[in-house]
């Protein structure tokens, strides 16, 4: 099986810093977990722990995130709705404008 990485900068591009954004990011809210299930261990070993898991869960949810930004899956009727019309209208706007 192939890593979905190699060990140079896509690594640091794919896995470290959007895991490590995401720990920021998540930070209170990971110590209050850890505090909950009675896990006690120093800061130097639980941020290079949770910078590899969130960036694995990130780069295994990679494509679903750019289905949702992109509005290809996942959108709410009417809003995938009003975007096709939206985007319909303009490409008609713009063939107009092309045949002018």
């Amino acid at each position: 099986m192939k890593l979905p990485f190699d060990f140079a900068n896509k690594l640091l591009l794919r896995l470290v810093l959007p895991g490590a954004l995401l720990t920021a990011t998540v930070w209170p809210v990971l110590l209050a977990v850890l505090h909950w299930v009675h896990v006690a261990a120093p800061d130097a070993v639980i941020v290079p722990i949770a910078i590899l898991i969130f960036g694995w869960v990130i780069l295994l949810l990679d494509m679903p995130i750019y289905m949702i930004a992109e509005g290809r899956r996942y959108w709410p009727n009417w809003l995938r709705t009003w975007g096709v019309a939206r985007e319909s209208a303009r490409l008609r706007g713009l063939t107009a404008a092309r045949a002018a």
